[in-house]
């Protein structure tokens, strides 16, 4: 329920805020940190989460971008925590070429010099190849920094080498063009932990500091039709928040009505005065419920608890701040970065404050002497004496329960030897068979290659020991395709169930059935009057069904190319087509948004389902062909009950979908959109997404999983396609070849091509 009848999608809580975010509030740090990149200073943004670092950081590189500044964004959390560091320097330097278009040269760079060292490799390719592509500046930003403290490995020399780039510039002019920003939730000394390294000392702290009342005032927007009670619930909003960039868009989006809280509270009418802000306030952040389940706050409660430092020390600080004691912001007390770490203090002329009043109320002097260890001690020593009285009764069930602890720790201490050893041997075998790749490759077995390449594709939860030779073999072995020219653009294509024939539908509403192994026509379906943009085998190979402009669908005949039957009940033009796995039905979808189901052995009309009023741009069955997804302009994905015909999921987008797939084993569903230039995984049991799939420069068109379910291809309208590891998000290979857009694409069914076809009027066969 909208109390205020404003616009649902104002505010925006959690995550990082698009660059045209309605409610995106620019701040003094927003112009000191493009000015700073702009004159080429090494900056870092560190400070507590939800501050707005990382939608800074897109609204700068977007900045730089239109002033032809090259911008490249390292998130380091995308890169994964399980890895090797030849893995994750390589990972670096995987986004570094996908963002500035120069995949293929690093990836043959890094292939090329494997002796050296991945510290060495990392700064000599970005000297030797990224720099010299460009004349004016580049900038790279590395965001989530702190996630480097959850790798197996120290990256303290990876520091030491942005420091390094920034030294080398008195001696190297080509130095001066490269800038770095680094974002996230640390101190500079956190950065170095090696106490025989010279700390990490360079660069331009941008203070990120809570919104004034003067920033904010773009907030009052969305929360009334009238400027003077927007300002008014604002200036109520920020009393309780401070300021604090999340915490504020949080209470201003329940206030307008657009968050589940406020949809369930008692309000039932427009909120008539600010002092009803009061009581959003305390539904959302200051009952237990919410001091439970609140991801703000959850952050600051456990970064206090859970930190390095004596867990006494820092609550025994607090204290005395919560108290009005002057505690001044002293960088040398090891405990005061872990308070402004945790985000729970703010400085206010040279001292430390409670930031707002909802932490002050929620971690208030209650709070902080329930958490002392003390308290602990103490309730532990009652626990002691009352047990005592009872030791005598219970004495055998604690010997019991002591030599089950002692059997199960030891059980673990056996399971984890077990897998250290499995570890190792997977290693040692991985390090083998690359062995064996580069002598298949050298002998020109394309084939061994693969399946030895194969054999490494880690299975979901598996450890990822693939490095850059991997991905490089890889690259190699995919850069062979053939090519099968059309006689005009095309617009989709489908591979019959055994894998002997190719349909190729065109633009000049004619389909080719080609022989994949003779590359050459074999019929040339004739019939529709317009475009056809859809084509489908029927899973028992007889029959093509396709899908045009012309209102029509169409039934041919395998065998001999001839119209078996016209399916005629669309009133307009038919966008897409999908015949369900079992093979009894054909689901349509036309510009009207109306999806039929057809009954695939007699063309009859059987039902439909309920008019979406928007076009419908894609439909796909599950493996199971128990739902059906579809995809309209309203930014979703609908999945239907075929059975029921009722919606029982729906997943948001922030564009509209093109393309949908469901994995082979139905856990995952993966989607494409216009104006967005990655696709995105879907888990099929809860409706939540999983990863993003980024590395394209245009929208996504077309995708599918490899029969196997552990490749995802996708295509663009970049003219490329790209093959990605489901399991780890990592990109496998690039292929380049198509002259322009490539609306469509097909995995074998042996999984062994892919086929892609493009507006080029070509078709490419590419082994996989």
């Amino acid at each position: 329920m909208n109390l205020l009848g404003l616009d649902n999608n104002f505010y925006v809580t959690g995550g990082t805020l698009r660059r045209d975010a309605a409610c995106y509030v620019r701040r003094r740090a927003d112009e000191e940190l493009y000015q700073a990149l702009l004159e080429g200073k090494f900056c870092y943004v560190l400070t507590s989460r939800q501050m707005g670092k990382s939608s800074l950081m897109v609204h700068t590189a977007a900045r730089l971008r239109e002033e032809g500044v090259g911008v490249a964004v390292l998130d380091l959390t995308a890169i994964g925590n399980n890895l090797t560091i030849q893995q994750w320097y390589g990972g670096l330097l995987s986004q570094v070429g996908q963002q500035l278009d120069l995949e293929d040269e690093l990836l043959d760079f890094w292939a090329e010099r494997s002796l050296l060292g991945p510290l060495q490799l990392w700064m000599r390719a970005i000297r030797e190849i990224v720099l010299p592509r460009y004349v004016e500046r580049i900038v790279i930003f590395v965001d989530e920094i702190d996630a480097v403290h959850n790798l197996p490995f120290s990256t303290d020399e990876f520091f030491a080498g942005i420091r390094k780039f920034y030294n080398g510039r008195t001696e190297d002019a080509e130095l001066e063009k490269l800038t770095f920003c680094l974002l996230g939730v640390a101190t500079p000394s956190n950065l170095i932990r090696d106490t025989r390294t010279t700390p990490f000392n360079i660069g331009h702290r941008i203070e990120l500091t809570d919104f004034t009342e003067a920033e904010a005032a773009v907030l009052a927007q969305g929360l009334a039709d009238t400027s003077d009670v927007g300002s008014e619930l604002l200036k109520r909003i920020l009393y309780w928040t401070g300021g604090h960039p999340y915490l504020t868009q949080r209470l201003c989006q329940s206030v307008a009505g657009d968050s589940p809280q406020s949809a369930n509270s008692n309000l039932q009418s427009p909120i008539p005065r600010p002092s009803a802000v009061d009581r959003h306030c305390a539904d959302l952040f200051l009952s237990h419920r919410a001091v439970e389940r609140d991801d703000n706050l959850i952050f600051v409660r456990e970064r206090l608890l859970r930190s390095e430092a004596d867990v006494g020390s820092v609550l025994d600080l607090y204290a005395q701040i919560q108290q009005g004691k002057r505690i001044n912001d002293d960088d040398t007390n090891p405990l005061v970065p872990i308070l402004r770490l945790a985000g729970i203090t703010k400085i206010q002329a040279g001292a430390l404050r409670v930031r707002n009043r909802i932490y002050e109320r929620v971690f208030d002097q209650d709070w902080i002497t329930t958490n002392l260890p003390e308290v602990e001690v103490e309730r532990q020593r009652r626990a002691y004496r009352r047990g005592l009285l009872r030791a005598s009764a219970v004495s055998i069930i604690a010997i019991i329960a002591l030599l089950s602890i002692v059997l199960a720790v030891y059980s673990t201490w056996q399971r984890r030897q077990t897998e250290t050893q499995a570890r190792v041997e997977r290693r040692e075998l991985y390090a083998a068979q690359m062995n064996l790749v580069g002598q298949a490759w050298e002998a020109g077995n394309v084939v061994q290659v693969l399946r030895l390449l194969a054999e490494h594709l880690p299975n979901n939860g598996q450890e990822d020991l693939r490095g850059f030779e991997w991905f490089y073999y890889w690259r190699l072995s995919h850069q062979k395709q053939r090519t099968l020219p059309q006689p005009d653009l095309v617009q989709g294509i489908a591979y019959s169930p055994d894998g002997k024939w190719l349909a190729v539908a065109l633009d000049n509403g004619m389909i080719r059935l080609m022989d994949v192994i003779r590359q050459q026509e074999i019929h040339l379906l004739k019939g529709h009057t317009d475009r056809i943009y859809s084509v489908a085998f029927a899973p028992d190979n007889k029959t093509i069904a396709s899908a045009s402009w012309d209102h029509s669908v169409r039934l041919w005949d395998v065998a001999t190319g001839l119209e078996l039957r016209a399916l005629t009940a669309h009133k307009d033009k038919v966008f897409v087509l999908a015949f369900a796995p079992n093979g009894r039905l054909i689901a349509s979808g036309d510009s009207q948004g109306i999806v039929h189901l057809w009954e695939a052995a007699s063309g009859k009309l059987l039902k439909s389902l309920k008019p979406l009023g928007k076009p419908i741009s894609a439909v796909a069955f599950s493996p199971d062909s128990q739902v059906l997804a579809t995809a309209d302009s309203d930014n979703q994905v609908k999945i239907f009950d075929v059975a029921s015909n009722l919606i029982v999921k729906t997943l948001p987008h922030e564009t509209q979908v093109v393309t949908i797939a469901f994995s082979p084993d139905n856990q995952f569903l993966a989607t494409g959109c216009l104006d967005n230039s990655e696709a995105i995984l879907w888990d099929v049991r809860s409706g939540r997404q999983l990863r993003r799939f980024k590395g394209h420069h245009g929208s996504i068109w077309s995708l599918a999983f490899s029969p196997n379910g552990k490749i995802l291809a996708t295509s663009s309208d970049d003219s490329v396609a790209k093959l990605w590891d489901v399991a780890s998000g990592l990109g496998l290979a690039t292929l380049r070849g198509h002259g322009l857009l490539v609306p469509t694409l097909a995995f074998s069914p042996d999984g062994a091509t892919l086929a892609t076809g493009s507006w080029d009027k070509q078709v490419k066969l590419w082994p996989t």
